[in-house]
């Protein structure tokens, strides 16, 4: 399940969006300010967007999606505030200002339901296919913690060493989905979907005893990462470490 974080002070947008993003399916975390947001960054529970209002009160919105910007947060969209007191050129001059201090997109207020979500899955879509450019750029393989990912071999190793972490096809597929989005929570559902191609089931816990099976083989083989591929308590997993290209 993918997270969305909305930052607005205003109660009435707060409802109609949390409605909206709900009824599709994504979990929703709503704040009053970008201080607030500041503490979710800071711990595992980072969403996948935030979605920032205009017109902020305290710390502006301007400031606030620069500063995001630059510590590399999730993809941002501005909800511009369509003001007909003002002319067409000013509020096209407010999307670019936002576009160009680092937004990943802007939709103006008010808007359907059909494009909201529509805007979001094509800047979720962008986000994952940039992140995956970034891991493949380098002749396929990648480093993480203290293994080295041959992504064209599908080969998993220690740094430094020739030997091979035996992880079966499924396990493989399943650490895959973490390599190609680090440092991001995903649910158990999302993982499912992605491992098996279809619509996951609740009950279905088949993806916590191939974690434990995963950490237990990179455990074995005396990686560090297998502490890195951490639980969140009713939210699914995350792998808190970073990816490099290999350069070597």
């Amino acid at each position: 399940m993918d997270s969305i974080a909305i930052i607005t002070a205003k109660s009435s947008l707060r409802y109609t969006l949390d409605d909206c993003l709900r009824a599709q399916g994504f979990h929703v975390l709503s704040f009053a300010c970008g201080s607030e947001i500041d503490r979710v960054l800071a711990t595992d529970a980072t969403p996948d967007i935030i979605l920032i209002d205009s017109t902020l009160p305290k710390e502006s919105a301007l400031s606030l999606c620069q500063r995001l910007h630059q510590m590399n947060a999730p993809p941002i969209i501005a909800l511009i505030d369509n003001d007909a007191k003002l002319p067409a050129t000013d509020n096209f001059e407010n999307q670019a200002l936002f576009l160009e201090i680092g937004a990943d997109d802007c939709i103006s207020t008010p808007f359907t339901p059909r494009v909201l979500i529509a805007r979001i899955r094509a800047v979720l879509r962008r986000s994952i296919a940039t992140s995956n450019y970034e891991v493949y750029r380098s002749r396929h393989r990648i480093l993480i913690g203290d293994l080295v990912i041959n992504l064209d071999a599908r080969a998993i190793t220690l740094r430094g060493s020739y030997e091979q972490v035996q992880l079966s096809r499924s396990q493989y597929d399943l650490l895959h989905c973490f390599f190609m989005r680090p440092q991001r929570q995903l649910s158990r559902e999302k993982l499912l979907e992605w491992t098996r191609g279809g619509a996951a089931n609740v009950f279905d816990r088949s993806i916590d005893v191939q974690i434990s099976r995963i950490r237990q083989k990179l455990h074995a083989s005396g990686s560090c990462v297998a502490a890195m591929l951490k639980s969140i308590r009713n939210a699914g997993y995350i792998l808190d470490a970073p990816v490099h290209p290999d350069d070597e």
